[in-house]
């Protein structure tokens, strides 16, 4: 368990890192778009389509990130009224559920990226448009790996007696 830990820690690492070099290039990118735009009246043609793909995938690594981090959005609302041992038990179900949805995800979205493969569409530069749809596969697989490493600790983790 440790050794899974310490390798989710380290993609963990890399998403944060991927994330800090995406968003500065797409502030960079796209401020280099309105600079164009606006004083010599061009833009950069492939611009908008790379700053869209960048936003995804910023978006669906953050979301990774913050599922790694226990930071995602949660409606908790049953914290309050309910027995810790039933809390626990319904934490347990909660993230494997979520973790079950997000492996289903992978799943449809695997279809997917194998379809746009099929369908053989180029994005820029020349390179196939699934290339960059591969986030999304990735992400949704390490969100259900990280829901279901999340509920591994209230499994076995002691009960807390009610105050």
């Amino acid at each position: 368990m440790h050794w899974i830990k310490k390798i989710d820690d380290g993609l963990g690492r890399i998403e944060a890192r991927l994330i800090v070099a995406l968003l500065s290039g797409m502030i960079v990118l796209s401020f280099s778009q309105i600079i164009m735009r606006n004083f010599f009246h061009s833009g950069i043609s492939w611009g908008d389509i790379l700053l869209r793909h960048a936003t995804l995938w910023t978006g669906l690594i953050g979301a990774s990130l913050a599922t790694q981090q226990s930071r995602h959005l949660s409606i908790e609302f049953t914290s309050h009224i309910i027995p810790s041992h039933w809390a626990r038990s319904l934490g347990i179900f909660i993230k494997l559920f979520a973790s079950a949805v997000c492996a289903a995800l992978t799943f449809y979205a695997c279809d997917f990226v194998h379809y746009e493969q099929e369908g053989g569409a180029l994005l820029i530069f020349e390179i196939p448009t699934w290339i960059f749809q591969l986030v999304i596969p990735y992400s949704f697989a390490m969100i259900s790996f990280r829901f279901l490493l999340g509920a591994i600790p209230l499994t076995v983790s002691p009960l807390k007696e009610d105050s």
